[in-house]
């Protein structure tokens, strides 16, 4: 059926502490760096984006999750850095390329380009570098990602199609 995947046999896990905000019928996406371990989450429903930094955080206890799912594990509470911008209203979007976050507004239908801090400080990381209009109607811009020619894949809910964006 669409959405039913067999996840039994990856590694779910919760982090103690770190509290994100859904908005309904919005995707906020998630973005792993396997160089760095840190976890990029667009939190959409507070207007912000954070990482995680998997390596400083151990599994507690195991929770029961959905019904043929696998284990949930809980996670003691990360390192937790946001980006350092009050520009974002409601990210959704996510892509990392090398250090370049890429952050896609739904609200805005901006997408910001940011060169990322690989220590943080301040509990901050990354730094503005570039901003495009993608001109998408409000709660359009849903997705991003990099394909292997390295550029930059916008979702357009609104529009029913994917474009591509040369950075």
């Amino acid at each position: 059926c669409p959405g039913c995947d067999d996840h039994s046999d990856g590694e779910k896990r919760r982090y103690l502490g770190v509290s994100v905000k859904r908005v309904a019928d919005l995707p906020s996406n998630l973005v792993y760096d396997a160089k760095t371990s840190w976890l990029y989450v667009a939190d959409s429903g507070n207007g912000r984006v954070i990482r995680l930094d998997s390596r400083n955080s151990v599994a507690t206890k195991s929770i029961p999750s959905f019904f043929g799912d696998g284990t949930l594990k809980a996670y003691s509470a990360p390192v937790v850095q946001a980006l350092k911008t009050s520009e974002l209203k409601m990210p959704s979007g996510l892509a990392l390329d090398r250090d370049v976050l890429y952050v896609g507004d739904a609200q805005t239908g901006l997408i910001t380009a940011w060169k990322v801090d690989p220590a943080g400080a301040n509990g901050e990381f990354g730094t503005k570098i570039a901003t495009l209009n993608t001109g998408f109607k409000a709660g359009a811009l849903v997705g991003l990602t990099v394909g292997p020619d390295r550029k930059l894949y916008a979702i357009d809910r609104a529009g029913k199609r994917v474009v591509r964006v040369d950075p």
